[in-house]
This record gives structure tokens, C-alpha cells and sequence, in this order.
């Protein structure tokens, strides 16, 4: 079973073939900061995101609209070599 924060209404993106969830890690990696400051602002809901179990993920887009970004978050899939 799955939750959503409660700035997040869904839990599934309306797109999933445009777009994937991502980590707290990775989005710590593109908004500059650490992945602890992302995990306290989804437990604070300020920033949405989908949690199964105790893992959290988050989808760039809702993300980048709850921060007010400018330019989307763009995550370059990189399957076959992960840094």
C-alpha cells in the first residue's frame, strides 16, 4: 500500500511513460541541496511524493510546481552506467 503526501492528490503520474519517480537523493542532487533537507520537507509536506513502505519517491513535475520552479526538473536517465 502506497500514501501521498497531503500537498499530493494522486499517487500515480498522469503520464508514466513521460516522466519516472525519483529519489529523495536525486532530487537532492538537482535542487542543491541534502537528501535530508528533501525528506523533512515530504514529511512536512512541502514537497509532494509517493511513499511505499518506508521509501519515498517523488515526481519532478509536481515537485517543480509545489516549489514554483522555473524550469522543470529534468533527470537524465542514465540506466545502464548509475553514478
Amino acid at each position: 500500500m502506497f500514501t501521498t503526501s497531503q500537498k499530493s492528490q494522486t499517487a500515480c503520474p498522469s503520464n508514466p511513460a513521460s516522466h519516472r519517480l525519483i529519489t529523495a537523493k536525486e532530487l537532492a542532487k538537482h535542487l542543491a541541496t541534502s537528501e535530508r533537507n528533501v525528506n523533512r520537507q515530504a514529511v512536512e509536506g512541502a514537497i509532494p511524493c509517493v511513499t511505499f513502505g518506508r521509501s519515498r519517491r517523488f515526481d519532478p513535475l509536481e515537485v517543480a510546481k509545489a516549489l514554483n520552479l522555473k524550469n522543470p526538473i529534468v533527470i537524465a536517465e542514465n540506466r545502464a552506467g548509475k553514478s
